[in-house]
């Protein structure tokens, strides 16, 4: 396994959070949505937090679909951190004016600035476990495997229907989570080079982060300016008809994409990872406490 692939599986340490804490210089966390598919990653950030010890808040997480209004965050007493998951419409949540919540950390992040809200990337999906090739010895160049809803799925649909790619699998299911199971779908993205990453009903999505940490090349549409997204080394099209040009490139250019790997594991490392992603809500934290 090589050096750099071998530090993408760090983050999978084996833990329990959800527990109230005695100690006043620990937070509690109140989650009421056990089986949301950004638990595995973040509930080892809110460890972290935790185990900073930075003061007595609250710790909420919050699950907001997209087409539902914000659900207000419980009164505790305490001043309120809040962890905001799956409004996929990027809205700006009514309770980041409540005076208790210090800040939100807030995946679909509204693409407006706000002081109360800190965005926070998507993480890789629970279970999931990256499958780690090294690349020159890869045999599949692009790979896709997923739901064709919204977004630019379908003209990356249309595409692949006309024109073969050879050794690739570009494939499209019936829904979310349908298709390959995770085990199997973590060795086709450890066992790529060309990791294809489409729009959904948001720019964001869970495939950048796992093709990330897979040490993929990214192909994918636009993304959000967040903290996260700087220096990111993928390639960015805006139509999904620049593949042919953008595989021929690719095929072609060995030592180019093997630092397009290399420099894919070293922004993983920098904006995604658990260390990352932990300083930074740590930081925010620290920050926002100052202030009272």
């Amino acid at each position: 396994m090589e050096p750099r692939l071998q530090a993408a599986t760090k983050d999978f340490v084996q833990f329990t959070i959800f527990k109230n804490v005695k100690d006043k210089s620990m937070s509690k966390v109140i989650s009421p949505f056990p089986n949301l598919s950004e638990l595995d990653f973040y509930g080892k950030v809110i460890q972290s937090i935790q185990n900073a010890k930075l003061g007595a808040f609250d710790i909420i997480i919050q699950s907001d679909e997209p087409d539902s209004a914000f659900s207000p965050p419980p009164k505790t007493g305490n001043k309120l951190v809040v962890f905001s998951f799956s409004d996929e419409k990027h809205r700006l949540p009514d309770y980041a004016a409540d005076p208790d919540v210090l800040v939100v950390f807030k995946t679909y992040a509204p693409p407006e600035p706000n002081p109360k809200v800190c965005p926070i990337p998507l993480p890789y999906k629970n279970g999931f476990r990256p499958s780690l090739t090294p690349f020159e010895s890869r045999r599949l160049n692009f790979f896709y495997s997923g739901h064709s809803n919204g977004g630019s799925r379908q003209e990356l649909r249309k595409v692949s229907q006309t024109l073969l790619f050879p050794d690739s699998l570009i494939e499209f299911t019936s829904g979310f989570g349908q298709g390959l199971k995770t085990d199997e779908y973590a060795r086709k993205l450890g066992g790529c080079k060309f990791a294809i990453c489409p729009t959904g009903n948001s720019p964001e999505t869970f495939r950048h982060t796992e093709a990330a940490m897979s040490g993929c090349i990214v192909i994918s549409n636009h993304q959000g300016a967040h903290w996260y997204n700087a220096d990111v080394p993928f390639i960015h099209v805006n139509s999904w008809t620049e593949l042919p040009a953008i595989f021929d490139y690719l095929y072609y250019n060995k030592e180019a994409c093997l630092q397009l790997h290399r420099d894919t594991l070293a922004y993983y490392d920098k904006y995604l990872s658990l260390e990352a992603v932990s300083g930074v809500c740590i930081k925010t934290i620290k920050h926002e406490l100052s202030k009272k």
